[in-house]
């Protein structure tokens, strides 16, 4: 039976910084290929409080309608789940300048025309694909991982097999990085 303690025992007790940092870690994955199931979606407008916010994020631009989709992540040959996901989209048109020079679609134009072919919904309305067709479909994409490290430089791994992947991972990790996900690509389910 446990021994019964005073609060007052307590004040010269503090958590360290080791378990306060792994306890508020967000969960992260692996880089690479998974499954994607829908849990939810949210549709919204972003505003000018956002791009204040987020001044470096190009996709939000004040006035512009997206969806914030949060999936599970499931392992594509065993179908067992590997975490979860949270990714901007947007049926609206952004074009960004990349280091070449030529302007492309930014990540949630890009994201969401890919969106439209994993699950061949184009040509439907958006709403019609949002509220009825994405919580009831399943398809594939590439996730990334990536580390924030203590310079703000961001850094990502490579690795041909999980190992190496994992290997790599560490290395980051143990240098300060601050892992984070972010979706890569969109596409239809492959064996």
């Amino acid at each position: 039976m446990s021994e019964e303690l005073s609060l007052e025992q307590l004040y010269d007790r503090y958590t360290t910084e080791e378990q306060y940092k792994e306890a508020n870690a967000s969960p992260t994955v692996l880089t690479g290929g998974y499954r994607f199931k829908v849990q939810s979606l949210k549709t919204a407008v972003f505003t000018e409080e956002d791009a204040a916010k987020y001044p470096n994020d190009k996709k939000i631009i004040p006035g512009r309608q997206h969806a914030r989709i949060f999936a599970g992540l499931y392992d594509r040959a065993t179908g067992g789940r590997k975490g979860s996901i949270g990714f901007t989209v947007s049926w609206v048109e952004n074009r960004i300048k990349g280091d070449d020079g030529l302007e492309r679609l930014d990540g949630a134009a890009k994201l969401w025309g890919q969106l439209l072919k994993a699950t061949d919904t184009m040509g439907k309305p958006v709403g019609e694909i949002l509220k009825d067709i994405l919580p009831n479909v399943q398809f594939d994409g590439f996730v990334e991982e990536a580390f924030k490290m203590p310079d703000g430089e961001f850094k990502k791994y490579r690795g041909e097999t999980e190992d190496d992947r994992k290997a790599n991972r560490k290395v980051l990790a143990e240098a300060g990085g601050d892992p984070i996900n972010y979706v890569n690509s969109l596409f239809k389910p492959r064996a």
